[in-house]
């Protein structure tokens, strides 16, 4: 990196160690701040928006939600693991969307690509192509959610464009082999029959063969009164939701894994 991108900053909330599933082997994950959809599920909604957000203990303000970083100050800390990165571990950019701040911290992932460092992204896709297309080149695991292929309800429920989505879902399918799609199990969002049809079609027509589904939780509920926000409707969290959405893929011999997350 040169000595003015060093100095760049970006902006995130946590960096968590020692992760174990998000991505293969032990992997320090980067939390950014921002997003550019609103899933009424969100376990991180304080990452939803990009500016910094105070949160609450009580009735008294403790603290904020993110804060600005140096790359070279990020790399120094992300360095630190590097004895658990063995064995296919490594760093995992999540947030959030990581995609939307992917141009401020590029040559952060070159320089740790260069030292030889695995990179892993969750990501919701809902980002610029142009983003998506330039993150190949630095990306060696992409998990990609799969939250509902009815544009309507994207639209309206998690602020995203369907045609975007799809689009970079095809961009990314045809340019690696390490890409997993989970599916969250929402009621009444991911278990319709209209969706799944949607579902299994798109994942024979683009031939992923990693899909992992889960159960949505109400683990962020803390999260939304620390930030003195009402909890959004969850469309109420099922296991028939995730039956459902197992027996389709099931019943289309797609392979699949159930996990927690």
């Amino acid at each position: 990196m040169t000595e003015k991108e060093k100095k760049r900053l970006v902006r995130i909330t946590n960096i968590q160690r020692f992760c174990l599933n998000d991505g293969p082997g032990i992997r320090t994950t980067v939390f950014f701040k921002g997003c550019s959809i609103h899933c009424p599920w969100c376990s991180n909604p304080e990452n939803m928006l990009y500016k910094i957000q105070p949160y609450f203990s009580d009735s008294e303000a403790a603290g904020n939600y993110g804060y600005d970083i140096t790359l070279e100050r990020l790399k120094s800390e992300l360095k630190k693991d590097l004895p658990f990165y063995i064995d296919g571990g490594g760093i995992t950019l999540s947030g959030g969307e990581p995609l939307i701040q992917f141009p401020e911290y590029m040559p952060l992932l070159k320089q740790l690509k260069s030292d030889g460092i695995s990179i892993a992204i969750e990501t919701s896709l809902f980002a610029e192509p142009d983003t998506v297309k330039t993150a190949l080149y630095y990306i060696d695991c992409w998990y990609i959610d799969m939250k509902s292929l009815i544009p309507q309800i994207c639209k309206n429920i998690l602020g995203g464009d369907m045609e975007l989505y799809l689009n970079n879902l095809s961009l990314v399918s045809k340019n690696t082999e390490s890409l997993c799609l989970r599916i969250p199990c929402a009621h009444s969002i991911a278990d319709t029959p209209e969706n799944l049809d949607f579902v299994i079609k798109t994942i024979k027509r683009l031939g992923i063969k990693n899909i992992e589904i889960f159960k949505i939780h109400n683990l962020s509920e803390k999260k939304y009164k620390s930030l003195r926000l009402p909890l959004p409707d969850r469309k109420y969290i099922s296991d028939d939701a995730v039956a459902a959405v197992a027996n389709a893929l099931t019943s289309n011999n797609i392979p699949f894994k159930i996990i927690k997350i």
